[in-house]
């Protein structure tokens, strides 16, 4: 499967059309700048501990097992999940430097 990444701003919130967004020449650094200003704010250690449990519950419900056991919510199994979060995040998003 490939996510476009029109598709992947979507996941992140941003509805940007795949064509792109047209700027006035003259506001392309202010434009750029707080694009960068946005980015720099995102942060796995944000999530939340409810939301990372309903992933969990999801995950669960993906590939269903009779052998596996229900997910746990417990501190340990959530922090793991918060770091396969952040692995998937680096991989499909790339820091610029």
């Amino acid at each position: 499967m490939i996510l476009k990444p029109h598709e992947i701003l979507k996941q992140l919130g941003f509805d940007v059309p795949e064509a792109g967004v047209g700027i006035n020449f003259n506001d392309a650094y202010l434009t750029r700048s707080a694009l960068a200003l946005v980015g720099g704010t995102m942060d796995v250690s944000r999530i939340t501990t409810s939301d990372l449990s309903s992933l969990n519950v999801g995950l669960s419900g993906v590939a269903p097992s009779r052998d596996l056991p229900a997910p746990r919510d417990d501190d340990e199994s959530l922090e793991r999940l918060k770091l396969t979060v952040a692995l998937v995040a680096r991989r499909v998003l790339k820091p610029c430097v």
